[in-house]
């Protein structure tokens, strides 16, 4: 569960949040290769690192929907409601940053040049549960 730590007016607001433990190892490298493994080899690779960092042996990186609608309804009402309302921030935030399409014509050459935003039709997340 999530804890609620409300800091505002410390002095110093991150005094009390906690931090890992970290034995000092530069990790970039170490995530470096883990992201090439990942392009290299794709799923088969999540598969095999989420085993390894996480315990966890799955069949396919895919979460189907059923079993997204499971977890939501077991999920504390509470967090619901906080996932709910960091949803609809985050998309207010987003829809705030939309824009028209536009087109510049440079009149020297008649180069023309459009920019527009579209949305993507499927994205990917993944949430380390372990240390890498």
């Amino acid at each position: 569960m999530l804890s609620l730590l409300d800091r505002r007016g410390a002095a110093n607001p991150a005094s009390d949040l906690p931090r890992p433990v970290v034995d000092g190892a530069e990790p970039t490298g170490v995530v470096r290769e883990l992201i090439a493994r990942v392009r290299a080899e794709g799923d088969a690779a999540l598969l095999d690192l989420t085993a390894r960092f996480d315990g966890a042996e799955l069949d396919t990186v895919r979460v189907d929907a059923e079993e997204l609608v499971r977890a939501w309804e077991a999920t504390d009402p509470a967090l619901q409601r906080a996932l709910t309302a960091a949803v609809d921030s985050i998309g207010a935030y987003h829809r705030h940053q939309l824009r028209e399409p536009s087109e510049f014509v440079n009149p020297d050459t008649g180069v023309r040049v459009r920019s527009s935003h579209s949305p993507v039709t499927r994205a990917g997340c993944y949430v380390p549960g372990g240390r890498a």
